[in-house]
């Protein structure tokens, strides 16, 4: 589950979302999280974060409130090759 670090927030306030990814692979991959609105603009591209196989790593993405009032998030894991994960 996605995890919201820094809340509650106010306008300006700086928030982080963070999963753990395991890579379930035979070969080290590197994946990162993309946060975006229900329009599909981005809102956080996080670093990629490289897992060896078998191991699990914290994958996170920081971002600033700018709007006040519940928003909805989207989040999705993206693969070093580009192709959702």
């Amino acid at each position: 589950n996605l995890v919201l670090i820094g809340q509650p927030a106010h306008v300006g306030d700086e928030l982080t979302a963070s999963i753990l990814v395991h890579n379930k692979g035979e070969n080290l991959n590197s994946v990162r999280l993309e946060l975006s609105r229900n329009d599909g603009t981005t809102i956080a591209l996080g670093d990629m974060v490289s897992i060896s196989p078998g191991s699990s790593r914290e994958v996170s993405a920081t971002f600033t409130a700018l709007i006040s009032g519940t928003q909805s998030i989207q989040w999705l894991i993206y693969h070093l090759t580009g192709r959702l994960f």
